[in-house]
């Protein structure tokens, strides 16, 4: 009976996450608390989790202030920005906990686990507006944009960004990205 109860409930958490989904890819705000979330972690994650889920839609943060703000809320004196881009990049709920809406100090472009394409794509769907962001000069976040081979995710970020020509991405062997 147990196993009977917590299967229907699994199916009406998933439908409920496939709802929330639909709402905000069709433009609505729906808030990640709408939904019975429980992430797996350990606490400072969960921590950082949190306050990601306060981001609101169509807003971005950087690493570093939701250091301050988690170390704010700890009562100490300073939090690394690393160790909390470390638990943002651990977010096994992308979306609904908007990790995407975390960018690197300045408004760099820095990595996302679905790609800094989804990323990019994410926060112009909610309407951020993109050109106070930067693509890093190096890195693996400049590598997986160049390597983007969407025509529409490269239209958009050759319009955004002015990305080098193909021709201009080529390395001593004359191989391009991907």
């Amino acid at each position: 009976m147990r196993e009977a109860l917590e299967e229907g409930y699994g199916l009406l958490v998933f439908e409920a996450a496939r709802d929330w989904l639909a709402r905000y890819f069709a433009g609505e705000k729906p808030m990640p608390s709408e939904l019975p979330l429980c992430p797996i972690g350990g606490e400072f994650r969960q921590r950082v989790w949190s306050l990601l889920c306060q981001i609101p839609y169509g807003e971005t943060t950087t690493y570093g202030a939701l250091a301050r703000a988690l170390a704010a809320q700890m009562g100490r004196p300073s939090m690394s920005s690393q160790a909390v881009g470390g638990a943002v990049g651990h977010n096994p709920i992308s979306i609904i906990i908007p990790c995407h809406r975390v960018v690197g100090s300045g408004g760099s472009l820095t990595g996302y686990a679905g790609g800094i394409a989804a990323k990019l794509r994410l926060l112009e769907h909610e309407g951020v507006e993109l050109s106070s962001l930067t693509v890093p000069k190096r890195g693996p976040a400049l590598s997986a944009l160049l390597a983007c081979r969407s025509g529409q995710t490269r239209a958009v970020l050759n319009r955004l960004f002015r990305l080098p020509d193909w021709e201009d991405c080529r390395d001593a062997e004359g191989q391009g990205p991907g």
